[in-house]
């Protein structure tokens, strides 16, 4: 939850707070649907979500970090995302569409915001109702 909180923040710095809500669901469904297309099976956390933020809060450094150093954090992202405990296919794929949502400016337009917040909201209201 700290790790979380601290790119959370990280990246509300550089964007929205709706974007980085957004950015977090969305690069946690890529991964969570990655990793049960790869690795069939039961996918519980939010580890692909956190690896999403860090990705994004990359992204958003790749103007003002010279081009060697972005590119050996990139690298030790992408090291730390394989070995980490866990499933390391989600926690890569939510990295990757991290960088990738992180470097796009889809996610400043309040429109999508909106829509992945109330896809997400739904969603989760869905999944309590279920396990009620």
């Amino acid at each position: 939850t700290f790790f979380c909180c601290i790119l959370g923040l990280g990246c509300s710095l550089h964007r929205s707070p709706q974007s980085t809500l957004s950015i977090f669901f969305t690069s946690g469904w890529c991964a969570t649907i990655a990793g049960t297309l790869i690795q069939p099976g039961w996918f519980i956390g939010a580890s692909g979500s956190m690896f999403g933020l860090l990705g994004a809060l990359i992204a958003s450094l790749r103007h003002t970090l010279p081009q060697k150093k972005f590119y050996f954090v990139l690298m030790v992202s992408v090291l730390l995302s394989l070995v980490s405990k866990g499933d390391a296919i989600a926690h890569l794929v939510g990295l990757i569409f991290g960088v990738l949502f992180g470097c796009s400016e889809l996610w400043e337009k309040k429109f999508i915001n909106r829509v992945v917040l109330g896809i997400s909201f739904f969603g989760m209201g869905f999944g309590l109702s279920v396990l009620i």
